[in-house]
């Protein structure tokens, strides 16, 4: 809608205000994000590197699909706890719920992002989902409103719940890796 305004706008000012009127402005259409945002890529890319492409396969042959893929959420909670308390001055009740919602949504959003890599057998689609889902979350994208963090969350499992449930993510690759492992009868 955005660009055939923007289009509008600019045949009317070539055939009519060529000096009468300013020429329309592409950023005053569009909302361009701000430079910070795309420095949520990078972080974003390097955490699938290492939690869903080499964690999440190697928890998955030793654990199954489903604890495999809940366990690599537990490590990537923890691993976003000192950022999550490096800014602030809570109270202990705000360290408990702080906790408790970054553990379930960073679980909520492996099975997630762990569906992704399994069903695309990448990396590469679940960084730029997480990319997206970073600079949703630190835009001010959507009405604020009480209970958002739930909702969201909410929202996330539901998501998590349909793609296991209707579109089953397999990790055969990550079974038949495990029959190549040497055993110990041909190591005598």
């Amino acid at each position: 809608m955005s660009t055939v305004h923007f289009v509008v706008d600019r045949q009317v000012w070539v055939a009519h205000g060529f000096g009468k009127f300013p020429e329309p402005e592409l950023g005053s259409y569009f909302d361009i994000p701000d430079l910070h945002f795309l420095l949520l890529f990078l972080p974003a890319f390097l955490e699938e590197i290492i939690f869903r492409g080499l964690l999440q396969k190697r928890f998955i042959q030793r654990y199954g699909i489903y604890r495999g893929i809940f366990f690599v959420g537990i490590m990537w909670a923890a691993f976003h706890f000192f950022s999550d308390f490096s800014f602030t001055h809570a109270t202990n009740l705000m360290v408990l719920e702080l906790l408790g919602t970054r553990l379930l949504m960073c679980v909520t959003l492996s099975f997630v992002l762990g569906w992704l890599t399994l069903r695309s057998g990448s990396v590469i689609p679940t960084a730029v989902a997480h990319a997206l889902y970073n600079v949703l979350v630190y835009s001010a994208f959507g009405p604020p409103f009480p209970g958002k963090d739930i909702v969201r969350l909410g929202l996330w499992a539901i998501l998590a719940y349909a793609l296991f449930r209707y579109w089953p993510a397999k990790a055969e690759d990550s079974l038949e890796s495990t029959s190549d492992l040497p055993s110990l009868e041909n190591a005598v």
